[in-house]
């Protein structure tokens, strides 16, 4: 009878009790725990130091940089360059509006007066914020309640294309020492808007203060938006 306690065609095990094969069942490294680490300058063949693989070499990373630089640098210089650009339209665009304004007042001279004015003479055309309007020259007249009153006859025509909006509360009078009024009720417009080349008419007054006032007064007309131009008729009462 044979005595190898390794039994027939096995090896017997090595000095230790350890198997060849790997250790016995149970003594592996628990699942979820990293491999044994190794002493600096060790470690399996193909791994760094700690039994890990070395991470992989970067391809083309410092080169797609670059160019997202160069790519974001260019987008900023175009938006700059765009910018400076409009900036420098609009500049030149509020200076043409101005040039042209100051033509129409040439002659002209009152307490008030404003970059975008287009002045122009009781019954003649203020043409402004793509309108054509005309006032008449300042008449005496009387309310409802029989109160002394001033009152101008206007008209506009719509010369741009799109619809524009009247109302009695764009037009003032400059007194000639300075006072300013606002139209009061006995003020009418026949429509609230007007269509792109569209015509209407309506009569604007003011508080008479009941005495003859010297010199010039200001029928202002100045509808609301951002640097909207003023129409200014400048004359005496009854023209």
């Amino acid at each position: 009878m044979s005595t190898d306690p390794a039994g027939p065609g096995e090896r017997p095990p090595p000095p230790g009790g350890t198997s060849p094969q790997g250790p016995p069942p149970g003594f592996g490294p628990a699942p979820g725990y990293p491999p044994p680490s190794y002493a600096p300058g060790y470690g399996a063949p193909g791994y760094g130091p700690g039994g890990y693989p070395p991470p992989p070499p970067r391809k083309g990373g410092g080169r797609g940089c670059l160019i997202a630089a160069v790519v974001v640098g260019v987008l900023g210089l175009l938006g700059v360059a765009a910018i400076v650009g409009l900036v420098a339209f609009i500049s030149n665009k509020a200076g043409e509006a101005e040039r042209e304004a100051k033509k129409t007042c040439e002659g002209f001279s009152y307490v008030g007066r404003q970059d975008l004015d287009h002045c122009a003479r009781p019954g003649d055309s203020v043409e402004a914020n793509g309108l054509t309007v005309t006032a008449s020259a300042l008449e005496r007249d009387t309310d409802e309640f029989e109160e002394g009153v001033l009152c101008t006859d206007v008209t506009f025509r719509n010369r741009s294309d799109e619809a524009e909006r009247l109302g009695t509360t764009d037009w003032d009078l400059q007194r000639p020492d300075g006072a300013i009024a606002t139209a009061n009720f006995a003020s009418e417009i026949e429509a609230s808007s007007i269509a792109a080349g569209a015509s209407t008419e309506g009569r604007i007054c003011f508080e008479d203060r009941g005495r003859a006032d010297e010199g010039d007064y200001l029928i202002l007309w100045e509808p609301f938006g951002i640097r909207a131009r003023r129409g200014v008729w400048v004359g005496p009462v009854g023209g």
